[in-house]
């Protein structure tokens, strides 16, 4: 029988370690996203879950490298 894999974007990763305010892993894994072209990362600018991490310096960054900065 074969075993089904199954796939989490690191989007939906970043926003559980927002969830344990673990923001650096969050940052991490935002910016793997942003490596992996993952669709849903071009909600970041406005969705309030990413909110804590608006000043950070790397969360910026990735905002700059979408042009949404």
């Amino acid at each position: 029988m074969l075993k089904e894999k199954s796939f989490i974007a690191h989007f939906h990763i970043a926003m559980a370690y927002i969830g344990i305010h673990d923001f650096k892993s969050a940052l991490d894994e935002l910016e793997k996203s942003l490596r992996d072209k993952e669709i849903f990362l071009y909600f970041i600018k406005v969705d309030p879950i990413f909110f804590p991490l608006k000043n950070e310096p790397r969360f910026q960054a990735i905002l700059k490298e979408m042009n949404l900065s």
